[in-house]
């Protein structure tokens, strides 16, 4: 095509758009100013509807009211947007600055098509009355624009002259494109001003560049944003996290050290350590060190140089490979020793459940007892409780654990009887690796270590062997352990409980227990006493302990008064222990023999026990009338050797408890003063 040519056919394609421009003012005259039906077909049926809304809900094209919303709300708005916002700037301020010859702006709209940032040139001939944040220009409001018909249909608009339903829009070309999130979802509208003699063509091509460019920038910035949360949440768990995180990648340079580590480590919060060797921190024997050398990821036990000397730490290196077989970087999570035994705290078991509420029994005798308890746990001395076998020993060292400062601590417990003499010393103190042949190569904590800030519970400590004593003794007096095989004293703070089922000042008088020991542990002394010397305390204990035998769901067991009465009637020699063992059976012999309750019958069966009481109250049933001194004789003739150690053993009890007050005594075990002298002299008791 010649010049010639090309000129014809541009004046051409101008004059047939001037010629349409004027039949659409036309149209628009006709429809709003005469208020007749559009005849002729030269606006778009899209906007003939929109037309037709705008002038069924009373709109005055000369008149245009914007709706506008607060300040505060703007800022809202511009808040949430600002990501929106971010990604528009560089790419309008792009195509401004290759387009400044030409009136033109961008504007940026919400998703409710609130004005919310503009870009630019404004021209003094560009109307500009409602470019202002915080305007909204809803079809509702605003009439028909060119964001109101983006919105509506989801794609771009572009509004030329007099297809605007506002009057004083007829000189201008507005070109609106939306912008859509990875969902589809809207996110906002990019609207371009133009003066009326623009190339509107080349308007919507310039348009939907841009707004590629935006959605790329958007994308680039959400992810730009994610990884910064990311970072922020990971720094955020790190720090949270109790266990020291330290980062080294396969150079051998610290990458990442969260408090924990610092303070674990005991690193000034003032040095900086990441960027640093981690051989310049602590030489080359480290554990990092090794496991970068030779592949091997460690767990357990390691020692760290630091200033000269070695320090422990409990933890693991774990290895993470890049892509190959290539190591990426190593994560060390350490705990210092005292730190890593409490998180073992319950992984072991040694958690203390038992309050002074699951001590059962209204009597005198053991509400005393509780009260003592209580006493003695807001000390932090040694304490020993002596006591049979089966008065809950246990029971009272865990609520005096649970009642003290040392509560949030470990409960460890430790039956010196159960565990072999050769073993007992590595039980108790530990050991360093290759202390001993089959020993552990990282070493292993003992139990006075795993008590740290916590209680230690010696049971049965009339049982263990005296060279052990000696050893424990040393404990005791210097409040610290060193391991087998070790050199380096590990201070203790924890209170120490020692239990045990016989007399410990006999024990010392036989010469079976260190007496040096035993006023080490003597601090302070808890007397458990026996069920024997608290029988009224039955009528509490059996619902309870039949309570804990219904099944779930099912009905509790009861009991007859004459089966209560055999329970009344017996010595208890194993305790509480004893009560519900032969509760227990009762209960199966009543479930066996499709009984609802237990009864005598149900007791008679479980014969041991029943030759046990049967032969009890023979020697019990006696006048205990203070004159009858000859039926105290047959008492003590029938008697077995068994019965007669119990009785004595219970009149001793009682004296001690009474600080050998013998009126208190004899009110305790309900006798007559003569006869407790009478019963003293027989069972050779002197004061």
């Amino acid at each position: 095509m010649t010049l010639d040519e090309r000129c014809r056919d541009t004046v051409a394609r101008v004059q047939e758009e001037f010629r349409v421009m004027k039949q659409k003012e036309w149209c628009w005259k006709q429809f709003f100013v005469d208020k007749q039906e559009i005849t002729k077909d030269v606006v778009n049926q899209d906007i003939i509807k929109a037309w037709r809304r705008c002038r069924d809900n009373g709109l005055d094209p000369y008149h245009v009211k914007r709706e506008i919303i607060s300040r505060g709300e703007v800022e809202y708005l511009c808040e949430k947007n600002k990501l929106l916002i971010e990604a528009t700037k560089p790419v309008f301020d792009a195509y401004i600055e290759k387009m400044r010859t030409r009136v033109m702006t961008l504007d940026l709209y919400d998703k409710d098509l609130t004005f919310i940032h503009t870009f630019g040139v404004v021209s003094p001939t560009t109307n500009r009355r409602y470019a202002i944040p915080g305007f909204r220009c809803t079809e509702s409001t605003a009439g028909l624009t060119a964001m109101s018909m983006a919105k509506e249909y989801g794609r771009s608009a572009q509004i030329v002259g007099a297809e605007h339903f506002d009057a004083s829009l007829h000189n201008k070309i507005c070109t609106s494109v939306p912008l859509f999130d990875e969902n589809n979802e809207l996110l906002g509208i990019v609207n371009m001003v133009e003066m009326l003699d623009a190339d509107s063509r080349r308007t919507l091509g310039i348009m939907h560049a841009i707004c590629q460019g935006i959605t790329y920038n958007l994308r680039l910035l959400e992810q730009h944003h994610k990884l910064e949360k990311m970072h922020r949440i990971n720094n955020t768990i790190l720090e949270s996290i109790d266990d020291g995180i330290l980062v080294v990648d396969n150079t051998g340079v610290v990458t990442t050290m969260n408090q924990s580590a610092k303070k674990i480590f005991r690193i000034d919060n003032g040095n900086v350590i990441v960027g640093k060797k981690i051989t310049e921190l602590y030489g080359e024997d480290n554990p990092f060190f090794e496991v970068l050398k030779n592949g091997k990821e460690k767990t357990g036990e390691m020692l760290f140089r630091q200033n000269g000397e070695l320090a422990r730490y409990q933890g693991a290196i774990k290895i993470v490979k890049g892509i190959g077989s290539d190591i990426n970087v190593v994560v060390g999570t350490f705990k210092d020793l005292p730190s890593a035994l409490r998180g073992l705290k319950d992984l072991a078991g040694w958690t203390a459940t038992m309050t002074f509420d699951d001590v059962l029994g209204n009597s005198q005798t053991i509400r005393d007892t509780v009260e003592m308890a209580k006493k003695t746990a807001e000390l932090s001395s040694n304490t020993l409780i002596q006591g049979e076998s089966g008065t809950g020993k246990e029971i009272f060292a865990q609520a005096i654990h649970n009642a003290s400062m040392f509560a949030k601590g470990p409960f460890v417990t430790v039956n010196c009887a159960a565990i072999p003499n050769s073993l007992l010393e590595s039980e108790l103190f530990g050991y360093e690796r290759g202390a001993y042949t089959g020993a552990k190569k990282n070493g292993q904590p003992g139990k006075f270590e795993q008590a740290q800030n916590g209680t230690i519970f010696l049971d049965e400590i009339n049982s263990m062997p005296l060279d052990m004593q000696a050893k424990l003794l040393r404990v005791l007096q210097e409040k610290a352990v060193i391991r087998v095989g070790g050199i380096s004293k590990l201070p203790l703070n924890i209170k120490i409980i020692a239990a045990s089922n016989t007399n410990l000042q006999n024990a010392v008088n036989e010469g079976t227990f260190r007496a040096d020991l035993f006023y080490r542990l003597n601090v302070i002394v808890l007397w458990i006493p026996p069920l024997r010397e608290r029988i009224s305390d039955i009528d509490q204990m059996c619902p309870i302990f039949l309570s804990r035998l219904a099944e779930e769901g099912g009905k509790i067991p009861g009991i007859t008064e004459n089966a209560m009465n055999m329970l009344r009637n017996y010595n208890w020699p194993g305790n509480v222990r004893e009560l519900e063992n032969i509760l227990e059976r009762a209960w199966v012999n009543t479930k066996l023999h499709g009984k609802i309750n237990i009864d005598e019958d149900e007791l008679k069966d479980i014969h041991d026990f029943y030759a046990r009481i049967t032969k009890y109250q023979i020697v019990n049933n006696r006048d205990l009338d203070e004159n009858k001194d000859v039926q105290d004789n047959q008492f003590l003739n029938n008697t077995s050797k068994y019965i007669r150690n119990v009785r004595k053993q219970e009149i001793l009890n009682a004296l001690k408890k009474n600080q050998w007050n013998i009126s208190k005594t004899a009110k305790d075990l309900s006798i007559a003063r003569n006869t407790l002298y009478s019963r003293m002299k027989q069972f050779d008791i002197k004061i």
